[in-house]
């Protein structure tokens, strides 16, 4: 296993190869969940988890890294945590310009040509205040993204505890349903099962409804009680140092009706073909058209968008939500003109696996795993019975 501070000698080798100056590396804290791709690299790189609030490493090859802190109290732990690198504190409202000052200090003008990380999610006023063109900026995230697509030993074990978490709060969901409160506080008291297994972040959609036509995640869509007759889901998606736990889960309040065993069935079978398909040497955008295959023989007008919607059936996990690489085989189905990208699975590749289909007036259904690639095969490592439950 690579420490932060090899993990960033090796990245500066790389930045100085490619005759640039320095690498500049943006992010944005795990408090924003699946919205931040940008944490993942920071995380990546040196560990360090701003949480709602956003930090800037400036690292110019042979110099000490320096990581700007718009934060006091996020100053205060970074310094404490981050030995190999110099923690400076800066205003909020200079970011951009502590980072150029940086770069001013070790003789880097505002001509020369930076390597960078997470610039998509960097506010404009910080980009304004670097003095910098697009002309001079060397996009880094291919380099990072193929180191970040295979786990080792350690960020494997983090994301067993991440499942382990998911699989408390499946656990937990059958007294809360029962429990005479609305979705919206039902999702509080789960969040809080996370956070007692050692989430940092816990976010997650329950639905209960007749009909389960979509993931309810806003306070607005939660204010019902569940009772007998509904349809459950339940996705859950959480953080444990950074390093993603994901799943979901599908169940009845009594007995399910047939059209919502059809539902769960033909997902079910969508996923049972996926882990048919899952080996090591096999490209991950096979096992989506394998699942799609399904799909279409089952439901044959799914494409009508008038009666069915669905969201991507898997996506690679890792310190960002849809992690980099593994992700690029399922594109979302409603992003047109997206097209699969090839990845051959390897040993240390980590996938959540969730088919999902819903029907405008006949409910819907959804089932994730966490999946992680082995020399011989694969561990779901999420252990909650995915039955259709009955609550």
């Amino acid at each position: 296993m690579m420490d932060y501070a090899e993990r960033l000698h090796f990245v500066a080798g790389e930045v100085d190869k490619a005759g640039l100056a320095a690498l500049i590396v943006f992010a944005w804290g795990a408090a924003h969940g699946q919205t931040t791709l940008s944490h993942g690299h920071m995380r990546y790189l040196t560990g360090w988890d701003s949480q709602r609030f956003c930090s800037l490493l400036v690292l110019v090859p042979g110099r000490r890294p320096i990581m700007l802190v718009p934060n006091i109290g996020a100053f205060v732990t970074a310094r404490e945590q981050l030995d190999f690198c110099e923690v400076r504190f800066c205003a909020s409202n200079s970011l951009g310009m502590a980072a150029a000052a940086c770069l001013a200090e070790h003789g880097i003008d505002a001509e020369a040509g930076l390597a960078m990380l997470g610039r998509d999610e960097m506010p404009v006023p910080v980009w304004e205040q670097l003095g910098r063109n697009a002309a001079q900026v060397t996009d880094f995230a291919g380099l990072i993204n193929t180191r970040r697509a295979v786990k080792d030993d350690a960020a494997i074990a983090r994301h067993r505890r991440a499942a382990a978490a998911c699989d408390a709060v499946f656990a937990h969901l059958p007294e809360q349903l029962h429990s005479g409160r609305n979705l919206f506080s039902i999702r509080a008291r789960l969040q809080a099962v996370a956070a007692d297994h050692g989430a940092e972040y816990c976010d997650l959609w329950l639905t209960a409804a007749p009909d389960a036509q979509r993931e309810y995640m806003f306070k607005v869509d939660m204010q019902r009680i569940p009772q007998r007759g509904d349809q459950i889901l339940c996705g859950v998606s959480l953080t444990i140092d950074g390093h993603w736990g994901h799943g979901v889960r599908a169940g009845h309040m009594g007995r399910p009706e047939a059209r919502h065993r059809f539902y769960y069935d033909v997902v079910r079978e969508i996923y049972d073909t996926a882990l048919s398909q899952l080996r090591p040497g096999v490209d991950l955008a096979a096992v989506g058209e394998a699942m799609d295959r399904i799909l279409a023989k089952r439901i044959p007008q799914h494409a009508d968008a008038q009666q069915f919607s669905r969201f991507r059936y898997a996506h690679g996990l890792g310190l960002s939500y849809e992690d980099p690489i593994v992700t690029d085989s399922f594109p979302q189905p409603y992003f047109a003109g997206q097209r699969a990208q090839s990845c051959i699975a390897e040993p240390g590749m980590l996938l959540e696996i969730h088919p999902n289909i819903f029907h405008a007036s006949d409910g819907g259904c959804a089932l994730g795993n966490m999946i992680v690639m082995t020399e011989g095969g694969f561990e779901e490592l999420t252990r909650h019975d995915l039955a259709l439950a009955s609550y």
